[in-house]
């Protein structure tokens, strides 16, 4: 089962960290790399070019643009899939990530675009969650 209140407040933390600010209406429907820095929103649809909106729906991902210029997916994984990204691990991993904390999935995590092997337009809207593969940080890709 989903819970959208039990991880405002690690959204909170991860906001902070990130010196992001919610996307205004003027900037609403842009892709995140089209937004100045330290923006962030929510999309149906976790691709790079997808556009972001100030409102959070069911399933939707959050996609921070920080001012150093990484863009990143936040979602939650589990215990273990965050352990495997922090481990200094030199295979690629593949997570299933959720848009909000589902059932073992409560770990936040942000996935830096250049570290997602597959950038292809996601859909979730008919599933929970979405499978992707992060190549190791020193291995990142260039987009």
């Amino acid at each position: 089962m989903t819970s959208t209140h039990s991880s405002e407040p690690a959204r909170e933390t991860l906001r902070r960290e990130h010196s992001v600010r919610l996307v205004a209406a003027s900037e609403e429907g842009c892709a995140a790399a089209e937004l100045p820095g330290g923006v962030y929103g929510f999309t149906s649809s976790p691709a790079l070019a997808s556009p972001l909106f100030a409102t959070r729906q069911y399933r939707n991902f959050e996609v921070h643009h920080q001012p150093n210029g990484t863009i990143s997916l936040v979602g939650f994984v589990t215990a273990g899939e965050a352990r495997q990204l922090t481990s200094g691990q030199r295979d690629v991993v593949t997570l299933m990530v959720f848009p909000d904390v589902d059932g073992d999935s409560t770990a936040i995590v942000s996935l830096p675009y250049d570290r997602i092997a597959h950038h292809r337009q996601y859909s979730v809207r008919n599933s929970a969650a979405i499978a992707l593969q992060i190549v190791p940080a020193d291995h990142a890709l260039v987009v």
